[in-house]
């Protein structure tokens, strides 16, 4: 058994090491998203100097997520209101 524990310890080094490479290789990742020129033109058009367009469209969506929130928030208080024990009733909890 002693014979293969260098053999053990080389497998587990490696583990280790392509975990490792895993790891950086998700904090480095890229994608590639097709889109026209007159889209990437407006994209473009729409950083803010120094920015990249990873930063431009994580606020993007950020904006986009808020907007849908409020909406939906708006929606719901526009809609007719009942007590909490009301509707705890009426879905028989």
């Amino acid at each position: 058994m002693t014979n293969f524990m260098p053999y053990q310890e080389q497998g587990i080094r490696q583990l280790r090491r392509r975990a490792m490479m895993q790891q950086v290789n998700e904090q480095n990742a890229t994608k590639r998203v097709a889109v026209k020129p007159s889209t990437w033109e407006a994209l473009s058009n729409l950083r803010k100097p120094g920015e990249t367009f990873d930063e431009l469209l994580v606020s993007l969506i950020t904006t986009e997520q808020r907007q849908r929130l409020v909406h939906d928030l708006d929606v719901a208080a526009a809609g007719p209101s009942i007590p909490w024990s009301e509707a705890a009733k009426r879905l028989g909890l």
